[in-house]
């Protein structure tokens, strides 16, 4: 160990006062023998007591300082060694914490962030002012009937394996995160909704390749919900809801979703107790999806309009048979009662969440434009735009295709009696759009 400064100091000068203390004892004993006056030798042994007890002072006080000296250095090791130990806790400790948050923050499946973090982080990149943001939520379809038949292990693969398909197609700065059992939610600054709906199709087109990854033999499918924020003053969280609402809507159109069942019951009640049938609600959609088209409707306002269509006379099961099945004219008590089925259809799918939004297009389809048509005598853009395209539809169909009541007339024919009436019973903007759809078409 490299001697300390004051120890050194400390040590000379214990020495230099050792030699002059012997010199002055090698004086007095040379003056002794050669006869020195004995006062003056009293004198020189008193002047070498007091030499001798700075002597003792200082050899002391060089002990003590030697002792502090000790000590210091002891304890800067020991401090040092503290030092080190606390720096070496601290790291671990901010490895913990960063492994606890990232454990808080992370879902233990798929890696992914959770629902915890996402409703953390959605009202931080609002302020980020990245706009617009886009949210699209995922649903893999049917999970819990695969679960059930094939076993956990099985869906738990199909969600890891949806995981890694999301992250090896996002951007580096979209945020995937899994925010419930079979829900996958990705946020999508800078991005537009054309943009979006884009990525979500093609993560659509490539999710199929995971039936083989996890050799898997049934059938698998997603949905999806896209909404976009395009005003940094909007709500955030309202947008990632309008986006699962979305999501709801297009899983009714999906076969294998839960939802769909739903759409499906429905359907199957309305098909036992009236004239309609599949292929009815199946040409009544498709149509009112290519005049949505034309129109330029976002792709969630299509979805909708398809699901209206579908279920646009669903009010239609609560009409006792013997006015449904009627081959005559109605009576004007029994066309009292027919018309009821708009405001019915209209309560049984605002009971229930998932039609909620299909619920005035149900209600106003029999709404003329020039405020003659039913049950609230509405006219113009007071009637639903996708209300209005089904009425459209709906007549077109109906015209085409025999019925207990009337027998089918060709498509220039009813096309040109829907022409007739635009701007009276039909909006002239849609009866526009379905003139070009119909011409465009070779099955119409």
């Amino acid at each position: 160990m490299q001697q300390h400064p004051t120890n050194k100091k400390s040590s000379s000068l214990l020495l230099m006062t050792t030699m002059m203390i012997l010199v002055f004892f090698f004086l007095i004993v040379f003056l002794q023998k050669n006869g020195s006056n004995p006062r003056n030798i009293t004198i020189d042994l008193m002047t070498a007591g007091l030499f001798l007890m700075v002597f003792w002072v200082i050899f002391m006080l060089d002990r003590y300082i030697m002792h502090i000296d000790k000590l210091q250095a002891s304890n800067a090791s020991t401090i040092h060694k503290n030092s080190r130990e606390i720096e070496e806790l601290s790291q671990r400790l901010k490895e913990q914490t960063k492994l606890a948050r990232r454990a808080n923050s992370s879902d233990p499946l798929t890696g992914l962030f959770n629902r915890s973090f996402l409703y953390s982080f959605l009202p931080k990149i609002k302020e980020s002012a990245l706009m617009p943001i886009s949210i699209v939520v995922f649903d893999t379809d049917g999970l819990t009937k695969i679960n059930h038949t094939e076993g956990f292990p099985v869906g738990d693969a199909i969600l890891k394996n949806f995981a890694n398909l999301l992250v090896s197609s996002c951007k580096p700065e979209y945020v995937v995160s899994r925010s419930s059992n079979d829900e996958f939610v990705v946020v999508l600054p800078n991005t537009s909704e054309t943009e979006t709906y884009r990525f979500s199709r093609e993560i659509k087109i490539r999710f199929p390749q995971i039936k083989d990854e996890v050799d898997f033999l049934g059938e698998l499918s997603i949905s999806s919900g896209i909404s976009t924020l395009y005003d940094p003053t909007d709500d955030i969280l309202k947008t990632l809801e309008k986006a699962k609402q979305n999501l709801h809507v297009e899983a009714l159109l999906s076969d294998v979703s839960n939802q769909h069942n739903v759409l499906a019951l429905l359907q199957k009640s309305l098909i036992s107790r009236t004239s309609e049938t599949e292929h009815h609600c199946r040409r009544l959609r498709d149509v009112s999806r290519q005049i949505g088209l034309e129109l330029g409707l976002p792709h969630p306002e299509l979805q909708r309009l398809e699901v209206a269509a579908q279920l646009h006379d669903i009010g239609k099961i609560a009409i006792p048979d013997s006015i449904l099945q009627k081959k005559g004219t109605l009576s004007t008590e029994e066309r009292s009662i027919m018309e009821k089925h708009a405001e019915i259809g209209y309560h049984i799918a605002e009971t229930m969440p998932v039609l909620k939004e299909m619920s005035l297009p149900i209600l106003q389809h029999h709404e003329n434009y020039d405020g003659t048509g039913y049950p609230q005598g509405l006219k113009g853009n007071e009637i639903s735009l996708l209300a209005r395209i089904i009425a459209v539809s709906d007549s077109f169909d109906a015209m085409t295709n025999s019925r207990i009541y009337s027998k089918a007339i060709s498509g220039h024919s009813a096309l040109n009696d829907l022409v007739s009436c635009s701007g009276t019973k039909y909006d002239p903007i849609v009866i526009q759009a379905f003139s070009r759809v119909f011409h465009k078409s070779a099955s119409l």
